[in-house]
Order: C-alpha cells, then sequence, then structure tokens
C-alpha cells in the first residue's frame, strides 16, 4: 500500500449496507468502507497503479486480535464442510422452489416495471431538456433515475430474504433487524424520494409530459403500500449510521 495513502476516518460498520448506493451525496462518503475503498482505487491508478480489493480492505479493515472466537471457527467449518447427498438435494429443491416464487411475486414484478419505466422516461425527458430545462427538473429527473433500479433491486434484496427464510423454515432472532427489513426500509425511503421528484415535475410551469408523473406516482404509491403490507415493522430497522446519529466515533 502506498506510504501516503490519506489516513481514514473511523469506519461505520455496515453503512453502506442500506444506502442508496448515491455515494457522492453521502454525508458518510469518508467512514463507508465500500466508498474509501473505491476512492482509494480509483487514486491509485491515477498515479498509475493497481490495487486490488482484498490489499485496501487489509489496511481499512484490521486483523481482528480479541480474545479467542471458538464459536466462529465451528461456524466456518459447518459452512465449508460439503453437503451429503441428501442436504444437496433439499438444498436444490429449495433453490427451485426460491425461483418458482420470486418469479411469480407481484411486488418484485411492480418495482421492476416501475424501475424499467422510470429509468427509460427519466433518461428521455433529461436529454430533452438538458441544454434549457429547469434546474430543479432536471435534478428531480436525475433522482428517478438514479433510484429507479435500485428500488427495484432493494425490493428484490427483501423479498428474496423474506422468501428464502420461509422456504427454509428460518427465523430471524430479531424479527426487526432482519435483511429484508432493512432492505425493504430503504427501498420505501428511495419511494418517498421519487414520488417527492415526481410531484416537481407536475407543478405549475414544470410539466413535461402530459399525465406521465401521475401515473408513475400512482405506481410508487401502489409499490409502498405492498411493501409496507410486506414487511410492516420495516421502517422500525436502525440502518447504521443513517438512523443512530452517526454511528460510534
Amino acid at each position: 500500500m502506498d506510504d501516503k495513502a490519506p489516513r481514514t476516518p473511523r469506519l461505520i460498520p455496515g453503512v453502506h449496507n442500506y444506502c442508496d448506493r448515491w455515494c457522492e451525496r453521502c454525508r458518510f462518503k469518508t467512514r463507508c468502507v465500500v466508498a474509501v475503498m473505491h476512492e482509494r482505487i480509483d487514486a491509485a491508478r491515477a498515479r498509475g497503479q493497481e490495487l486490488s480489493t482484498s490489499e485496501v480492505l487489509d489496511e481499512l479493515i484490521p486483523p481482528y486480535d480479541g480474545p479467542p472466537r471458538p464459536w466462529l471457527d465451528e461456524l466456518m467449518e459447518a459452512a465449508n464442510r460439503p453437503p451429503s447427498e441428501a442436504e444437496q438435494r433439499e438444498m436444490e429443491r429449495q433453490e427451485k422452489e426460491l425461483e418458482r416464487r420470486l418469479a411469480a411475486d407481484t411486488l418484485l414484478l411492480d418495482a421492476r416495471e416501475y424501475g424499467t419505466m422510470a429509468e427509460r422516461i427519466a433518461r428521455a425527458l433529461t436529454a430533452a431538456l438538458s441544454s434549457h430545462g429547469d434546474p430543479v427538473v432536471l435534478t428531480a429527473l436525475e433522482a428517478i433515475e438514479r433510484q429507479s433500479l435500485c428500488i427495484a433491486a432493494k425490493t428484490y434484496r427483501a423479498v428474496n430474504g423474506e422468501l428464502r427464510d420461509l422456504i427454509a423454515d428460518y427465523e430471524d432472532d430479531d424479527p426487526v433487524q432482519s435483511d429484508h427489513n432493512g432492505s425493504a426500509k430503504i427501498a420505501r425511503l428511495m419511494v418517498a424520494e421519487s414520488r417527492e421528484c415526481w410531484t416537481v415535475l407536475m407543478q405549475l410551469g414544470r410539466a413535461t409530459a402530459d399525465g406521465v408523473p401521475i401515473k408513475m406516482v400512482e405506481r410508487l404509491d401502489r409499490l409502498d403500500r405492498n411493501l409496507a403490507v410486506r414487511f410492516p415493522r420495516a421502517m422500525e430497522f436502525t440502518r447504521a449510521g443513517f438512523d443512530d446519529e452517526g454511528g460510534p466515533g
């Protein structure tokens, strides 16, 4: 590693797991391992050097030097053990069942449909208005485009996690702090922001596509209602950094 690499502020563990992936505007960019890692790799390339992900992570995340953790060793040993024939058949059965349910899930279908439509519309409007458009409208369109497919991705992660647990008959120790609740929460937060952005396009003097914004708002409203029904405790989920006053340090 470069001896002149900048000192890293204390990182917030897991802050990147439930964000909107919009690093440029994130107040935790300098405390996020993913953002800092990419920044250092890009800086090294600009200097004509090549850094691997593992090299950067080794510097950012020091080796564990606490007390022994035999429980972790047991978990790793179990995870690395080859499955028996019966276990392999059961795993294959569960994967097929998961694929079947995911393919038929209406929440996922709605999220994908919105994402595809929103991205296409936002790009077209941005191209048409980029040279003379209202800056407020262009900012709203940027947010709509950037979050369109991310909403679908986070919804998929939430639904995939929920269904996987159901099929495996697995129950989280914490009914709130589960990955599918965290994914559903950021999806709903992006839905709310995207809804506000479509509303901007409906304001007097900023109409850019007759009837389209209100239809997209209706789609988002339906998506939000269905996320709320499917993941009723998602908004109680505490996201590292974002929901706990910046995390430790």
